[in-house]
C-alpha cells in the first residue's frame, strides 16, 4: 500500500542519516525534478545531434533520460546508507567500550547510554544521533532491550542485533 511504501522510504531516509521530516518529500521531489530534467536533456541532445529523429525516438530517448534521472536519488540514498553503516561499524566497538567503562564505575545502563551518546556524537555523528534517540526512547518508558531492537532496525548492524538479543538490565 501507499502508506507501507512511504514508511519504507522514511526508514531508508533515516538509515541514510536524514532524520528531517521533509526527507521523504525531498526524495520524491528530487526524483521528479531529475526525471524531468534528464528526460528533456536527453530529448534535446537527440534533437541537436540527430535532426532526422522522429517522435517515437524522442519519446524513447526522453523516457530513458527520465528513468535515469528518477533513479539517481535512489543511488545517492544507497551510497549514503552504506556510508552511515560504515560509520556505525567503526563506532559501535567504541560505544561498547565506553558503555563498559560506565558500568565499571557503577552507572546504570540508562545513564551510561545517555553519557556515551553525548560523547560519541563528536566522532560518529550518525551513530551518536541514533544512540541519543535510543536514550530518549528509554526516558519515554521503553526498555533497554526494546530500544536496542529499535536501534538495530535503524542502523541495520549485526552487532546491535546480537546485543539486543542479550538481556540487559534497566
Amino acid at each position: 500500500s501507499r502508506r507501507d511504501r512511504l514508511s519504507k522510504v522514511r526508514a531508508d531516509m533515516v538509515r541514510a542519516g536524514w532524520f528531517d521530516t521533509d526527507a521523504v518529500a525531498n526524495y520524491y521531489g528530487a526524483r521528479l525534478f531529475l526525471g524531468v530534467i534528464f528526460g528533456l536533456a536527453a530529448a534535446a541532445v537527440l534533437m541537436r545531434y540527430n535532426t532526422e529523429a522522429v517522435l517515437p525516438q524522442f519519446i524513447a530517448v526522453g523516457a530513458g533520460g527520465a528513468a535515469l534521472g528518477a533513479f539517481l536519488p535512489r543511488l545517492v540514498v544507497d551510497a549514503r546508507q552504506r556510508a552511515m553503516l560504515r560509520q556505525c561499524e567503526r563506532g559501535f566497538p567504541d560505544f561498547l567500550d565506553l558503555l563498559v567503562i560506565c558500568a565499571e564505575v557503577g552507572m546504570p545502563p540508562r545513564a551510561g547510554i545517555e553519557r556515551v551518546s553525548r560523547e560519541i556524537v563528536r566522532t560518529y555523528p550518525f551513530l551518536g544521533a541514533n544512540l541519543f534517540l535510543m536514550h530518549l526512547q528509554i526516558r519515554a518508558g521503553r526498555t533497554v532491550s526494546e530500544t536496542l531492537a529499535s536501534l538495530a532496525e535503524r542502523v541495520r548492524l549485526d552487532e546491535v542485533s546480537k546485543l539486543g538479543a542479550v538481556k540487559v538490565g534497566a
